[in-house]
């Protein structure tokens, strides 16, 4: 009977514990976050649009921006090549293309050298011409305002004796037809040299282009380390097409300024 009684106490007294234990453990449980799986719908991937550029290939090469971004021209500086008397040079598109020498010292050195060598054009003095002409590269001449890397050059001792010589040179082309021009020395320079006295200008200026007609002009480019006098007459009321110009350039050689070019200019087509 004793023994009877000890174990229902002993079971008795577990129940408690027993109760305990496991209420504690459904707090716990209840505690714990929910894990909550996803059972929504899957949603579709978004599509980003794609821009189109404007101009690819200016894009690819250039970066060109988009039509509304302005561009400030002296940070973008693009570049171009030039071919000048001295080789392949690249200047900025930003600005206007300028010689070395500034006007003002180009008339300081050359102008009493300049002043000389029109009047043997003048007066046909082709032996003191020859003596101003460079003694190692010669004289060019230009029948327009383009200077051409393929375009006549005569030596010293070929224009001393021109007037004497017969030989016909293809000096380039005419403007509006595609006929060459070709003649002696003698019919090209009353043509294309001294059609008119240029002696007796309207204007005169040094490294300054004044005339300039339809003819791509790129005396200043091509002899930008030079110095470029034009002798200039203006365009008349009677006659607003027929303005003129000759130009000299002159190059340093050895301390001494010698003529290296001489180019005709007039209006063109």
């Amino acid at each position: 009977m004793t023994n009877t009684k000890l174990c229902v106490r002993r079971h008795a007294f577990r129940l408690p514990i027993l109760s305990g234990i496991a209420g504690l453990a459904l707090i716990t449980w209840n505690c714990q976050p929910e894990k909550r799986v996803n059972q929504d719908p899957p949603q579709a991937p978004v599509e980003v649009p794609i821009e189109t550029p404007v101009d690819s290939s200016a894009t690819e090469d250039y970066g060109t921006p988009d039509p509304e971004v302005e561009i400030d021209s002296t940070a973008e500086e693009y570049k171009i090549e030039i071919h000048t008397a001295y080789g392949p040079i690249m200047i900025g598109t930003s600005k206007w293309f300028e010689p070395v020498l500034s006007s003002e010292e180009a008339e300081k050195i050359i102008q009493k050298r300049a002043d000389e060598t029109i009047l043997y054009l003048k007066n046909r003095d082709f032996e003191n011409l020859a003596e101003v002409a460079h003694p190692e590269i010669g004289v060019r001449f230009s029948p327009y305002a383009e200077i051409r890397e393929e375009q006549v050059v005569l030596l010293p001792e070929i224009i001393e004796n021109t007037l004497m010589d017969t030989t016909e040179y293809t000096w380039g082309v005419y403007d509006g037809i595609t006929r060459p021009i070709e003649a002696s020395f003698k019919d090209y320079f009353e043509r294309f040299v001294f059609d008119r006295d240029f002696s007796a200008a309207d204007t005169v200026t040094y490294n300054r282009i004044i005339g300039s007609g339809a003819t791509w002009d790129n005396v200043l480019e091509f002899y930008y380390r030079d110095i470029t006098v034009e002798y200039h007459f203006y365009a008349t009321k009677e006659d607003p097409m027929g303005w003129t110009s000759l130009r000299l350039v002159f190059s340093k050689h050895y301390g001494q300024w010698y003529l290296v070019a001489i180019s005709h200019n007039e209006w063109t087509i």
